[in-house]
């Protein structure tokens, strides 16, 4: 089975996947990423050591702001999917993107028997200008399955007039070589902080922006009828907002802007909150399209909390751990039980770790990935 695999990726543990994927000796596997993805060119070794696969590297040019995954393609163009007769194109970009088109041109012209995969992040059926709407009929004419990372993006699919196959599978799994239980000393603190901090600490990891509800924290923190410490780790544009209302509700040191961290440190910070909170807000043009922090919090062995928004509630899979968006009051409650409740938190993080384990971890997501492949393939 020849496969070409086009994702970006540019860390170990994104590669991680593509090693597992190359594990299978019936497999002749080409990934082609951007020159940014932190390897060389060539053949490099599967994850089990005996097997490997070859890596193409070329430039990602962006036609509007820099980085937007939606309006960038790879230069030169993939033309080299002609010589590799591949039985299968895997494409893990946005469906409706000019580089999803661009795969499709390849295909149409160069590898028109190939099997087409592409992906899907997107939730809500937003409006879309005319263009766009064009793009992504045109590869979805051209799929003949999409992986889509929620039942609501599937939906979506279907609201557009998709007919082809369509399944759930996470695009991103959690690797474990990363993310797993650590036992955390805090000996970065101040002493002074150190003695003071109180035992049950509540934390948000990602983007600083108004749609993911940050502010929603705060008040609910600043409502707990017990200490809490606050951690909120990110960069962004609403973290001065955020600032300020921490010192407006009185949280004062109880509160800590951690700032961006680099991805390998990310266990380390996690393992140190009681609790994660995810509390996205839905937008008319955004909701929370998987969440991936959840993931890594769970194999951290952290439980963790999440508003009705999006895909949040199906990653989580335990409605005890979802509150209504943007019901503070609720949010206080929730974190109130949990900090009088330590062997309900230590049973939700267990009930979380095994799960994710069984459904979002690398290796399973490589199994399934593999398994859409040979269903396509017969």
């Amino acid at each position: 089975m020849r496969v070409v695999f086009i994702a970006g990726y540019n860390h170990p543990s994104q590669h991680r996947k593509v090693e597992l994927l190359a594990d299978e000796p019936d497999i002749e596997l080409v990934h082609m990423a951007g020159k940014e993805c932190g390897r060389a060119p060539g053949r490099h070794p599967s994850a089990d050591g005996k097997h490997s696969y070859t890596l193409l590297t070329g430039r990602v040019i962006s036609l509007g702001r820099p980085g937007d995954p939606h309006r960038s393609l790879g230069w030169p163009p993939p033309l080299v999917i002609g010589r590799l007769k591949p039985d299968l194109i895997h494409y893990e970009g946005e469906v409706e993107s000019l580089g999803a088109a661009e795969i499709v041109l390849c295909r149409a012209l160069l590898a028109p028997r190939a099997a087409l995969v592409l992906t899907s992040w997107q939730n809500i059926l937003r409006t879309r200008s005319l263009p766009v709407r064009l793009i992504s009929n045109f590869n979805l004419a051209a799929a003949r399955h999409v992986l889509c990372a929620s039942q609501e993006a599937v939906a979506v699919l279907r609201q557009q007039g998709y007919r082809g196959g369509a399944s759930v599978l996470p695009i991103m799994g959690v690797d474990r070589r990363y993310f797993y239980p650590q036992h955390v000393v805090e000996s970065d603190q101040p002493a002074a902080v150190a003695h003071s901090q109180p035992a049950f600490v509540v934390g948000y990891l990602g983007r600083l922006v108004p749609e993911k509800g940050i502010g929603d924290l705060l008040r609910a923190a600043a409502m707990l009828a017990r200490p809490v410490q606050v951690r909120i780790i990110g960069a962004g544009p609403a973290a001065a907002p955020l600032r300020q209302l921490a010192d407006e509700l009185g949280l004062g040191m109880r509160c800590q802007f951690v700032g961006p961290v680099a991805y390998d440190d990310l266990a380390g910070h996690l393992n140190r909150l009681d609790v994660l909170v995810l509390p996205s807000h839905t937008t008319p043009h955004w909701k929370e399209q998987f969440g991936r922090v959840l993931i890594e919090a769970l194999a951290c062995g952290v439980p963790v909390v999440g508003a009705s928004s999006g895909a949040i509630p199906e990653v989580i899979g335990d409605e005890r751990c979802i509150f209504p968006e943007g019901d503070v009051a609720a949010l206080a409650a929730l974190l109130d039980r949990l900090a009088a409740d330590v062997p309900m938190r230590h049973s939700l993080a267990q009930a979380g770790y095994q799960r994710t384990l069984a459904r979002f971890s690398v290796e399973q997501l490589a199994r399934d990935t593999l398994a859409v492949w040979r269903v396509l393939l017969g």
